[in-house]
């Protein structure tokens, strides 16, 4: 939390704000995708974390210990945000948030939600979006 400038209360309330953002609190909201529960995790990444998806204490768990991950890696609050929403790897793979309409929009309203949480104490700075073009790595191809 405190790599990305958190304190214990923004905290809280980032957390409050993506779980209204991800399922509106719905304990048993299941996306289009297959994300499951109150974190919407997708069923890998519960996989991945240990957790049962269905369980609301797992679920809750396991969303708050894969944001803290990207909050550890990412440094940012939005580049956290964008991870949790489209994959770390994307946020790699554009050195930033990646130009999804979805992804964007994701951030905006957890700030929004955020600000209203916090009593209008939130200040989240503009999203900036990644080029649209990927960085790519150097690719070797040897022929014989």
């Amino acid at each position: 939390m405190a790599q990305a400038g958190l304190s214990t209360r923004d905290w809280h309330v980032l957390f409050q704000a993506m779980i209204e953002a991800e399922s509106s609190y719905n304990p048993t909201a299941i996306s289009p995708k297959g994300a499951y529960g109150l974190g919407q995790l997708m069923p890998a990444t519960a996989r991945e974390l240990g957790v049962d998806p269905r369980d609301i204490s797992q679920n809750l768990d396991g969303a708050a210990r894969y944001l803290l991950t990207q909050l550890a890696e990412f440094r940012s609050v939005e580049l956290a945000l964008a991870a949790y929403n489209a994959g770390p790897h994307r946020v790699e793979q554009y050195s930033g948030v990646p130009p999804f309409s979805e992804t964007r929009a994701y951030i905006a309203r957890i700030h929004d939600i955020r600000e209203r949480l916090s009593g209008g104490t939130s200040q989240p700075a503009p999203i900036r979006v990644a080029n649209t073009a990927p960085t790519r790595a150097p690719v070797i191809i040897e022929l014989n």
